[in-house]
């Protein structure tokens, strides 16, 4: 099971959780916050380089979803490991997809608040680097956990 097991998020549907589950539970709370955090400060970092706002966006959502790859496999590798994981890789070909699914989708986001800030706040436009980047590391934890990740875990 790994860090970012549905059954850890889902006491609900699964029955009871232990301590060692309320552990992986907190753990992979924890790494989402943290790689959205990681991700919404890239975007805001990326805010004030001399590039077309798109490309910060872009770039913010593919930085958060590296970050959030990287912190969701130091947060595994914290765990008790199951029997059959060896370590953690990092997949070059899958990778290259996901980086072109994410840059596609980042910059489809990217016009899409640029439309609605038009329509009801321009603090959508001005925020949307922050936005995309915490959205991106969200993405990155959710993808290691589904082996879609700039890192994955060896089986």
């Amino acid at each position: 099971m790994s860090v970012l097991d549905a059954r850890s998020l889902s006491p609900v549907f699964y029955g009871p959780i232990g301590e060692e589950q309320t552990g992986r539970m907190i753990l992979s709370v924890l790494t989402m916050v943290g790689a959205m955090t990681l991700g919404g400060v890239v975007g805001v970092a990326l805010r004030w380089l001399r590039v077309p706002p798109l490309a910060c966006s872009v770039a913010a959502s593919l930085l958060g979803w590296a970050l959030g790859s990287v912190l969701a496999a130091a947060a595994w590798l914290q765990t008790p490991k199951e029997e059959g994981v060896l370590a953690v890789s990092v997949g070059f070909a899958e990778a290259a997809i996901a980086a072109l699914a994410i840059g596609a989708m980042a910059s489809l986001l990217h016009v899409g608040l640029g439309w609605t800030a038009s329509a009801l706040n321009p603090g959508l436009a001005v925020h949307r680097g922050a936005l995309l980047g915490a959205l991106g590391g969200l993405v990155g934890v959710a993808a290691f956990a589904t082996f879609a990740g700039l890192i994955q875990p060896v089986r």
